[in-house]
């Protein structure tokens, strides 16, 4: 009776050892940001990153469709699975930023700053947990840049472009400590730009991403061709087609 006993315990360990790991990757991350994705990638190893890449791809199918919720969903589990590789939070974070936040997606103005502000938090986040962190400064900066001269536009943001200014700098030093090579050159570029003025800011854009200039007059139209050029080099959208 005693080893009959012995056996069902240990079955009964057996089995529940084997839910713990199946469900490990869809438990809420822990308080501890700067160990959960060490602490998961040596539980699962090499799967993690392939399973992060999977669900991302998933996330993209599921954005084409039109099923937000479910993709938002996708990309938290992605980015859970494998924190620390920085692709995750980038494509992620641009999406909230170039796409969701658009004037083109959602046309209540509170609920686009809101959008955008959880694209700049998610990439923040990122920095404390990938292994990367000065890539995602930088591409912080520069959205923060980005969404200042929509300020002009489409975006009401609290503290309006000024702030957002302020954002992208902490961003660029950040990324300086961290040691990026182009970290120095945006912090300068960025000074020009505040020295010159806000209202200039489309042309730092223009320096930042490499993409074609769009003229003054253009630069005022909520759909004109700097805008619509800058999100298709940075998100989802690009595949859209005409959205």
């Amino acid at each position: 009776m005693s080893r009959h006993s012995t056996l069902g315990v240990l079955r009964n360990l057996g089995v529940g050892v084997v839910l713990v790991l199946l469900a490990w990757p869809w438990w809420p991350p822990p308080a501890r940001p700067a160990t959960e994705g060490a602490t998961l990638v040596r539980w699962l190893g090499p799967v993690a990153s392939l399973a992060s890449s999977f669900e991302l791809v998933r996330w993209n199918t599921a954005l084409r469709r039109g099923e937000p919720e479910r993709a938002y969903t996708l990309a938290g589990r992605a980015l859970a699975l494998d924190p620390r590789s920085p692709m995750g939070w980038l494509d992620v974070g641009q999406h909230l930023i170039l796409d969701r936040s658009s004037a083109e997606m959602e046309r209540d103005p509170k609920r686009r700053a809101a959008w955008a502000r959880a694209g700049l938090d998610l990439l923040r986040r990122g920095e404390e947990r990938s292994v990367d962190p000065a890539a995602l400064a930088v591409i912080g900066g520069d959205l923060a840049g980005f969404l200042a001269e929509r300020t002009a536009r489409d975006l009401t943001w609290p503290g309006g472009a000024e702030a957002l200014l302020d954002e992208a700098r902490a961003s660029y030093e950040r990324a300086e400590r961290h040691g990026h090579p182009e970290a120095a050159e945006r912090l300068s570029m960025l000074a020009r730009v505040r020295a010159r003025g806000a209202g200039d800011l489309a042309t730092r854009e223009d320096e930042a991403t490499e993409s074609s200039p769009a003229s003054e007059a253009d630069a005022g139209d909520a759909a004109g061709p700097g805008t619509t050029a800058t999100k298709g080099q940075k998100g989802p959208r690009s595949d859209k087609g005409g959205g």
